[in-house]
């Protein structure tokens, strides 16, 4: 199976459980890998023969300055579900990481990472 990987994709969203995270737009970072059969694409030199990385990254942006919501696991669910359908793909695996969650004392990011079968 081949893979695309889009990856580093920064964002700004309010999204998150508290009310500073629904007010103040905060910095996410998201990356895809969309799997299936890309062989076609390779011969024929033809985007109609793969997946157009433009379509996911609108995907992506638009969920991420959309709706806010409370959990990273609903904000990748959705991204992953969306890309799902996208023809060609046959497993898509989305991880959306939070740069700069307020955590006490908590320096590093956090992230979830979750993987849908697609339509292939």
């Amino acid at each position: 199976m081949d893979r695309i990987l889009i990856e580093n994709i920064q964002v700004s969203g309010r999204h998150g459980c508290l009310e500073q995270e629904k007010r103040e737009a905060q910095p996410f970072r998201v990356d895809i890998t969309l799997m299936g059969h890309f062989s076609s694409a390779a011969q024929t030199d033809s985007l109609d023969d793969t997946i157009d990385y433009g379509i996911v990254l609108k995907t992506v942006n638009r969920i991420l300055t959309g709706e806010s919501v409370n959990l990273l696991e609903t904000l990748a669910g959705r991204i992953a579900e969306e890309l799902s359908v996208i023809q060609l793909v046959e497993n898509v695996r989305v991880r959306v990481t939070k740069l700069c969650p307020p955590i006490p004392d908590f320096n590093g990011t956090v992230a979830v990472e979750v993987e849908r079968t697609g339509l292939g």
